[in-house]
């Protein structure tokens, strides 16, 4: 599903003028605006889901297929969305984003893939600067009701889309509706080459919308956004399979044990910790019934979790030593043990495990954060701070990330460079005038190097510009 951001923008924050709204092209800047409006705008309505672990995963899918796309110079950004609603989304700037809902439904990695695939190609083939161009003779008015309904169900729910809905005029709609199926039946077309041609098997694309069928005559209740948002017709399945079954090759990814472990934890996620006590305890008695031996492993890392969401921290650790044990090399199983003592805040056992961790896997981000937030806790923030230094998180765009050096930098005593980084971190929220506080902040810090007050002050020019 594709969100035209202007319709959804809360009044905190103000849109650029973009002058023609016909205008065939956005500017590289202009997008770039665009998309930190969209997130900006995302965050302050849903829950994300800010595991590492999980945005790692989604993320690797995410660019593996990206790199096979026609987009693969755009610097793409992909996140979770904390609801058990099926649904996806992309917005301007290349960020594309999946409710936690699509991830439970989807039966292995090939299927989420497919939904990834299907977004990136709405990305590629500039699907939204085409929907300006067709909406041109629409009055604004009507154009950003249209699109805010849509844009609501996708992140909200469905009651409040509603009434944005009404809000438009059926004609508008129905031109609309009739211009976006043309977009889905071209994403399903290049999300099958894409599927291909990144090594996955694009059988996880009729696979998925075979479900959505089924699951939308059985009235699934979690179901209703997705199919507003991507109708869902006979025909388009009909030609993705015939699509399909052109490609010959049968060493292409259906699943992989992350994508089993990423659902998991997604999962827990959502049910927290009672009910992800019930269903998992469910599914080990399942599994042990009749399982193989990674389904039994992948019920017992859930229950794991459950019982450290419960805060029931000796059966949490009992768990996850053992699948640490039989799986030794398995970083996932490592994690899960590490944030258990962190939890626990047996401070000592759980940095012992990140050190290792980290020096196993030393340019694995998801580690290295939870590395990090383990020293931060230990009271050892220098070393939190060296560590985030050696990885240039202060160049990078990762809220996560710049968090934590903000962090380990003030409680450390760089209050100056905390500053800073903190700015930083609310530019990328879209936040200029906090941004600029903490800039002003840093100014007034003892420490802060001439150097920094001439790049504090350029800064500072900029946004006073930038509001004439």
């Amino acid at each position: 599903m594709m969100i035209a951001l202007w319709s959804v923008i809360s009044p905190a924050y103000s849109l650029p003028d973009l002058g023609d709204p016909s205008a065939n092209v956005l500017s590289k800047n202009q997008e770039q605006l665009l998309g930190q409006h969209f997130m900006a705008t995302i965050r302050k309505s849903v829950p994300l889901i800010n595991d590492p672990l999980v945005n790692e995963t989604v993320e690797r899918i995410g660019k593996r297929l990206v790199s096979h796309s026609d987009a693969r110079n755009k610097k793409f950004h992909f996140f979770v969305i904390g609801s058990d609603t099926i649904n996806a989304v992309s917005g301007f700037n290349a960020n594309v984003g999946v409710n936690a809902g699509t991830i439970m439904m989807a039966k292995n990695e090939s299927e989420l893939a497919s939904v990834l695939a299907h977004e990136i190609s709405h990305v590629s083939q500039r699907h939204l600067a085409r929907m300006m161009i067709h909406q041109k003779s629409q009055s604004l008015a009507t154009l950003t009701g249209m699109v805010a309904a849509i844009a609501l169900g996708a992140v909200v729910g469905g009651d409040m889309a509603a009434g944005g809905m009404m809000a438009a005029t059926s004609a508008s709609m129905e031109n609309a509706i009739a211009f976006s199926r043309e977009f889905e039946f071209e994403a399903d077309r290049i999300g099958v080459q894409l599927l291909s041609k990144a090594g996955y098997d694009p059988q996880g694309m009729v696979d998925f919308m075979k479900r959505m069928d089924r699951a939308n005559m059985s009235k699934h209740d979690k179901l209703f956004d997705f199919l507003r948002t991507h109708p869902l017709t006979q025909e388009r399945m009909v030609e993705a399979e015939y699509r399909v079954k052109k490609i010959k090759d049968n060493k292409l990814i259906r699943n992989t044990q992350s994508f089993d472990l990423l659902q998991t934890r997604v999962r827990v996620m959502v049910l927290r910790s009672r009910d992800g006590l019930a269903y998992y305890r469910a599914e080990m008695d399942k599994s042990n019934q009749k399982g193989d031996a990674w389904s039994k492993t992948v019920a017992k890392y859930g229950y794991a979790l459950a019982e450290i969401l419960s805060q029931h921290y000796p059966k949490a650790i009992k768990l996850m030593s053992e699948l640490n044990q039989q799986y030794p090399h398995h970083r996932w199983f490592g994690v899960g043990l590490g944030e258990t003592y962190l939890s626990a805040k047996q401070y000592a056992r759980a940095l012992a495990i990140f050190k290792e961790l980290n020096e196993l896997y030393p340019d694995d981000i998801a580690i290295v954060k939870y590395y990090a937030e383990c020293l931060i806790f230990a009271n050892k923030p220098k070393l939190a701070a060296t560590l985030l230094a050696s990885h240039h998180v202060g160049e990078l765009k990762d809220i996560q990330l710049l968090d934590l050096y903000a962090q380990a930098q003030g409680k450390s005593g760089q209050r100056a460079k905390a500053y800073q980084i903190r700015a930083k971190l609310l530019l990328l929220l879209g936040d200029k005038r906090r941004a600029r506080l903490q800039y002003q902040q840093a100014l007034r810090m003892p420490e802060i190097t001439p150097r920094e007050r001439l790049e504090i002050n350029e800064q500072l020019k900029k946004f006073k510009a930038s509001m004439h």
